[in-house]
């Protein structure tokens, strides 16, 4: 029953691509808002997840008004992400620069004549899948670590196929420590997220609270001496978005690696909670951000009589 299931959402989520794909772009985009706006009023679990968060982070800047605001437009800039998952194999590197502006290549470059490789850390913020597409049209070798979604493998490929559009990125399955050396030895590109860090991250203060942040690049620069470059996509108007590259971060090294992890990671949740201060509907609200805080937290959802 499951692999019949797993075939049918394959062939409509393909079928829906394929459509998407012959729509000019600003159309293509105005679906991804109406799929949204559709998610916004009839999914309650992560509208409430996603309003939750945001009350925990601005409960002292933002008014009950705002924050739903926020959170509406949040579900439709997702609806716009989903459309431009499926838009990745149009692009070339002859089209890119109509859809990406980068900030920044220069630390790329200069990150890379130290021959120890690059680590891109971004975060899930924008259009995160077309980030991690736009790292591949940098000119270098490029990975990024997914986690597989072993419930619909076939669904899986399909998606990854399409983040793979032109055969500029290697998406690579379960890669672990090993491969990630090997890569950076190679002076090649990694693409690795810095938030979601789960059971395994580390506790980093995140809007006030603690927040498992994740700790792969970090040990990786440390041990390694791997530049590591802070990245952030932001929508523009009419279907462009500016990639800006920071440069190398200044890492923290005193030898104690556990307290050095989680001084750099600091660094870096600054830098996100810069940016998401500034285009707070761009976050990925929709996870449980403080699930493995230590600390209680007591929410209100209804901001009513």
């Amino acid at each position: 029953m499951k692999q019949h299931v797993e075939i049918i959402l394959y062939y409509i989520v393909k079928s829906f691509g394929a459509s998407i794909r012959k729509l000019p772009v600003n159309s293509a985009l105005w679906i991804g808002r109406r799929i949204g706006s559709f998610g916004y009023y009839f999914d309650k679990r992560h509208k409430a997840v996603a309003y939750a968060n945001l009350k925990i982070a601005f409960a002292r800047t933002k008014k009950p008004s705002e924050i739903k605001r926020i959170v509406k437009k949040l579900f439709q800039n997702y609806g716009q992400n989903i459309i431009e998952l499926f838009r990745l194999p149009l692009i070339t590197p002859e089209t890119f620069e109509n859809y990406v502006r980068v900030e920044g290549r220069e630390h790329v470059e200069n990150s890379l004549k130290k021959g120890k490789g690059l680590i891109l850390s971004p975060m899930h913020f924008g259009s995160w899948e077309l980030a991690s597409f736009s790292f591949a049209m940098l000119g270098h070798p490029y990975k990024v670590i997914v986690n597989p979604q072993k419930r619909f493998s076939k669904l899986d490929e399909l998606l990854n196929s399409y983040r793979q559009g032109g055969g500029f990125v290697v998406v690579s399955r379960g890669m672990g420590t090993r491969e990630c050396i090997k890569s950076l030895q190679n002076n090649e590109i990694i693409g690795m997220v810095i938030d979601q860090g789960g059971r395994d991250g580390a506790l980093v203060n995140f809007f006030g609270r603690s927040a498992a942040m994740s700790v792969g690049a970090i040990r990786l620069g440390l041990k390694f001496g791997v530049p590591i470059c802070f990245s952030v996509i932001i929508r523009q108007e009419n279907a462009r978005h500016r990639l800006i590259i920071h440069p190398p971060l200044e890492l923290i090294n005193t030898g104690d690696t556990e307290r050095d992890v989680v001084e750099n990671l600091r660094k870096v949740v600054g830098l996100m909670e810069q940016y998401i201060h500034q285009y707070p509907s761009e976050y990925m609200w929709f996870y449980k951000i403080w699930k493995y805080s230590k600390e209680s937290e007591t929410v209100i959802l209804n901001d009513g009589k």
